[in-house]
């Protein structure tokens, strides 16, 4: 069962299970949050004592979210880590309320990276991977076009990069940096 973790002035996270807070995020019809952590973890704890408990990005991510603190080598956190090709710590996943993945950062982030990153989650319009994922799809998908869309997930170091980085790479070899 979950259990919510209630503190003044933090985010307020759920422990339990993946899909237990699945589960509670569709009825409440709010996207997931989860911070896929280690006891052991640096990073982790400098999160959890710093953006965690910033009042801003508290009041944001308790109005606009579920949230889940997931030990990645407890319970289900194994099986989440290789569902979802999590290797490092902190891994931070964001669910939307009928429980797709929409996005994923790896690594830590400070306050006002992780209250950006709530925002572009809920309104995705402003966001320009958004945005040129949309146009990219829309394309004729030419060189250009899969260059500029390329362009923007490096600029904003988004997930997708290598994947669309290595596609451009085996259609236009002759673009292939010299090593």
């Amino acid at each position: 069962a979950l259990i919510s973790t209630h503190s003044f002035g933090q985010i307020t996270f759920e422990h339990g299970t993946l899909e237990e807070a699945l589960a509670k995020a569709k009825q409440a019809k709010k996207p997931l949050f989860v911070d896929v952590y280690a006891t052991w973890c640096g990073p982790c704890k400098q999160m959890a004592a710093t953006s965690f408990i910033d009042p801003e990005v508290t009041t944001y991510y308790n109005a606009n979210f579920i949230s889940l603190k997931l030990d990645g080598e407890k319970n289900d956190g194994p099986d989440v880590m290789q569902k979802y090709g999590i290797s490092a710590y902190p891994t931070l996943l964001y669910f939307n309320a009928k429980g797709d993945l929409v996005g994923k950062v790896v690594g830590s982030l400070q306050a006002k990276q992780l209250l950006s990153k709530g925002k572009e989650i809920l309104s995705p319009e402003g966001n320009p991977v958004f945005t040129a994922n949309k146009t990219y799809l829309k394309s004729k998908k030419k060189q250009d076009d899969l260059k500029a869309y390329v362009k923007v997930l490096a600029e904003n170091e988004h997930d997708s990069l290598a994947k669309y980085a290595a596609e451009y790479y085996q259609k236009y070899p002759e673009r292939r940096p010299k090593a």
